[in-house]
């Protein structure tokens, strides 16, 4: 379990220092991954009203899309 909880913790590290104050960024997939973004680790998954899924580590969401680009936003 603490194993599991330090890789969220370390999602959201990551995801909290690429955003800065940002509330909004698209990211290549390859910088999330080169930084030790592990993307299996997530809090929840949530489907929009258009079907979009986004994953969730904390306060933060993204969204893949399907040219290799993340779309990450910050929970307000």
């Amino acid at each position: 379990m603490q194993e599991v909880d330090g890789y969220l913790h370390r999602n959201r590290e990551i995801l909290e220092f690429l955003m800065g104050n940002s509330s909004k960024e698209v990211f290549e997939r390859s910088l999330l991954t080169r930084t030790g973004f592990r993307w299996e680790f997530i809090t929840g998954i949530y489907r929009n009203r258009e079907g979009k899924i986004y994953h969730l580590v904390y306060e933060f969401a993204w969204m893949e899309f399907s040219d290799q680009r993340v779309l990450v936003v910050r929970k307000k």
